[in-house]
């Protein structure tokens, strides 16, 4: 689908496309200099995701013995419900950034 001018879309790509060129032509100097060029990211996870599969320890066989063991009897909530985590990092080819490293809620959701 072809974005209308004047569109947000079409204005966020104007605004994108001089920054692009930018960046690249930053990070092609940088190599030629050896500077060290350093990436962030951003993921999300849900805050009560859990896994799709565990572990079954078949010598618990009830509610009350696994809490007797401190153990738990799985899942508790959907994982698409609740509140998101966002988890944000920096590195390079040498690895993390000591201390770039930042979970926080996110606002929405």
């Amino acid at each position: 689908m072809e974005s209308q001018p004047g569109s947000s879309r079409q204005n966020l790509k104007d605004i994108n496309s001089p920054r692009k060129k930018r960046q690249k032509t930053e990070t092609t100097l940088y190599r030629t200099e050896n500077r060290p060029i350093f990436y962030m990211d951003e993921t999300w996870v849900n805050a009560g995701h859990t896994v799709s599969k565990t572990y079954v320890d078949t010598t618990i066989t009830s509610k009350r013995k696994a809490f007797m063991e401190g153990l738990n009897t799985g899942a508790k909530n959907p994982t698409s419900k609740g509140r998101r985590l966002i988890v944000v990092h920096m590195g390079n080819e040498n690895g993390f950034v000591e201390g770039s490293d930042d979970i926080f809620k996110s606002k929405n959701r």
